[in-house]
């Protein structure tokens, strides 16, 4: 998805460089991070942050940091918590003219950003910048007992039938 205020001008980029203020509502964040064929994260606040964007030549560097505030699943008693992602991002980008290469107009490449028109969408690299700041694992809280695996109880409310004898 296009983000007009994430279709920057490389032009617009003064030498001291330029701070990109993010402040995306959850309606748009869903279909920016959306992935073909799964449920959008549900977000409880906006993707908030700032991008520092400096020309070096034919290169843009991008430093900066996002949070957003997203509802996920336990990993062990699957309780949905809300819990907040934060992302940063340091990076030196090639900057490739369209019809250079590969990959679809605007898309973000390995190493590198498409420029359209002297502009490059920077709505594929915040989408990336998301799923990166995801916990590859995420537990409600230290002491969480998770579920039984032969019942499938939550044992945060206290032992199953399993644990007690109290099953055929």
């Amino acid at each position: 998805m296009k983000i007009p205020e994430l279709v920057i001008a490389l032009e617009d980029i003064p030498a001291e460089g330029l701070d990109l203020v993010l402040n995306l509502a959850p309606e748009r964040l869903t279909s920016l991070v959306a992935v073909d064929g799964q449920a959008a994260p549900v977000f409880r606040s906006s993707l908030t942050g700032v991008l520092h964007l400096s020309k070096i030549g034919p290169r843009l560097r991008l430093k900066g940091r996002i949070k957003v505030s997203v509802v996920l699943a336990c990993d062990r008693c699957l309780a949905e918590t809300e819990n907040s992602l934060e992302g940063q991002v340091d990076e030196t980008l090639d900057i490739f003219a369209s019809g250079q290469g590969f990959g679809d107009p605007g898309e973000n490449r390995d190493g590198g950003l498409t420029a359209i028109d002297g502009r490059v969408d920077l709505s594929s690299l915040l989408a990336e910048l998301f799923w990166l700041a995801w916990p590859f694992r995420f537990i409600c809280r230290p002491d969480c007992a998770g579920l039984c695996p032969h019942c499938g109880a939550d044992l945060n409310n206290g032992p199953c039938a399993c644990q007690t004898g109290n099953w055929n």
